[in-house]
């Protein structure tokens, strides 16, 4: 579905490369194969916010530009 949603879709895709992330036994909300250690967080948080502020100092150009 990812690839379907990447490939007919104008989306951002926040990018891991090759590093792996596993889930660990004390999660916060228990283990499950989508619970992984912190380090994954702060990677997606630190990615999720640098497109942001990216789409937001380009959305403040085109403004600017009109």
């Amino acid at each position: 579905m990812d690839d379907h949603v990447i490939h007919h879709y104008d989306v951002q895709v926040i990018d891991y490369g090759d590093k792996t992330y596993k889930s660990i036994e004390d999660h916060p909300w228990g283990m499950f194969y989508l619970h992984y250690d912190m380090s994954f967080y702060q990677d997606f948080f630190r990615k999720f916010l640098t497109i942001a502020l990216e789409n937001a100092l380009r959305e403040k150009e085109l403004l600017l530009d009109v």
